[in-house]
């Protein structure tokens, strides 16, 4: 099977969830005897290159200068992770006589047609609107590819409610870390994501206020997107010597972050499947979560707590930190649900299952 992941950039220059998550797939692809390639098309240089079995093409390329590039490679599968991505996603199944795949990232991509997209008040209204009929544009798109794929259950639910359209559920996955390693001393109550509003780090330091008492350190990492809420942040460090700001960091390096971590919190709104949930449940770090829980997977599976208040978070997290036996059991049952149902070996076994079938039914169709 020939492979080809095609995206703006590649994660090693650029880290995004969607970016990394396509590099896994392609690198485990690769390990199994799949020729992969990934196209970055808005590469900051031109060059194609190996890369752990991955044939890495970097553009600086317009969308029909993509779509020239992915002729060449002539692939048996095009796999597409971004919703900016579907025009091409379109331009290509019009062109090419190979199978198309979208693999949805977020759930907002899976509600009506016509609900808008992340609502900005500091927008205005015009740019909302535009942004709405951007929205039901990538939605309608979702009609092109031959297969969708999505994380959750609740994805597939969305989609077949809201456009009567079948899924094949797949999930995000991770490489399992080595079990050898230990939890810094004092406990570390971590928050990890990139500094912007939608990402609410504020309510993590309205939490840290509120349990600064605890013998723990508070750590924030996160790339500074939006500048007030960087200085924000920087100055909220500033002040208080428990509570620290390390800066932005990569995916290899966030997993170092979570090592470390005795309790991961997540403050940012509904998601999808958050790769930072699959990092701390892996390396043995109970999630707290202010919204997100896909699939009432931390409800279900006693792998953390989803917290409707910064009252309720701060009693889990003063029990998670003053009470090593319940938080060593939380954070067993974490690791092993990581294990069972989202290491990247696990993931590709499904995409491959699934890949391979729509090869056969689209040769089967060729030769009737």
């Amino acid at each position: 099977m020939r492979f080809c992941a095609v995206l703006r950039k590649y994660p090693k220059d650029v880290p995004g969830g969607a970016e990394y998550q396509s590099y896994l797939i392609s690198r485990e692809l690769a390990k199994r005897g799949h020729e992969t390639h990934y196209v970055a098309y808005q590469s900051d240089r031109v060059e194609t290159i190996e890369d752990e079995g991955i044939t890495v093409h970097r553009l600086n390329a317009t969308k029909t200068q993509a779509l020239e590039a992915l002729k060449d490679i002539r692939a048996d599968i095009y796999y597409f992770r971004l919703a900016l991505d579907l025009p091409l996603l379109w331009r290509a199944k019009r062109q090419l006589d190979s199978t198309f795949v979208y693999n949805i990232s977020r759930d907002i991509q899976c509600q009506p047609l016509f609900s808008g997209g992340l609502h900005q008040p500091s927008k205005g209204l015009l740019q909302n609107l535009v942004s709405m009929g951007r929205y039901a544009i990538y939605r309608y798109l979702l009609r092109v590819p031959d297969v969708i794929f999505t994380q959750t259950r609740q994805q597939q639910a969305l989609l077949e409610e809201n456009h009567d359209l079948q899924s094949t559920l797949i999930g995000n996955g991770h490489p399992v870390p080595d079990p050898d390693f230990k939890k810094e001393t004092p406990p570390v109550v971590l928050w990890l994501s990139s500094l912007k509003r939608v990402k609410n780090p504020e309510t993590f330091i309205r939490l840290f206020e509120a349990t600064e008492d605890l013998s723990c350190q508070f750590w924030i990492v996160g790339r500074p997107v939006n500048e007030e809420v960087h200085e924000y942040v920087q100055q909220k460090a500033d002040q208080h010597e428990k509570l620290e700001y390390l800066g932005g960091c990569g995916v290899q390096e966030s997993n170092e972050y979570f090592k470390k971590a005795s309790v991961y919190v997540h403050t940012g709104g509904s998601e999808g499947f958050p790769n930072t949930f699959i990092q701390s449940w892996l390396h043995r770090t109970p999630v707290v979560s202010f919204s997100t829980d896909p699939d009432s997977a931390i409800k279900n599976n006693t792998i953390g707590v989803r917290c409707k208040s910064i009252k309720e978070a701060k009693e889990t997290i003063t029990q998670m930190i003053e009470d090593p036996e319940y938080c060593g059991q939380i954070s067993m049952n974490a690791r092993e649900y990581g294990i069972n149902n989202h290491s990247i070996e696990k993931i590709t076994d499904r995409i491959e299952r699934r890949l391979e079938t729509l090869i056969e039914e689209t040769h089967n169709t060729e030769t009737e």
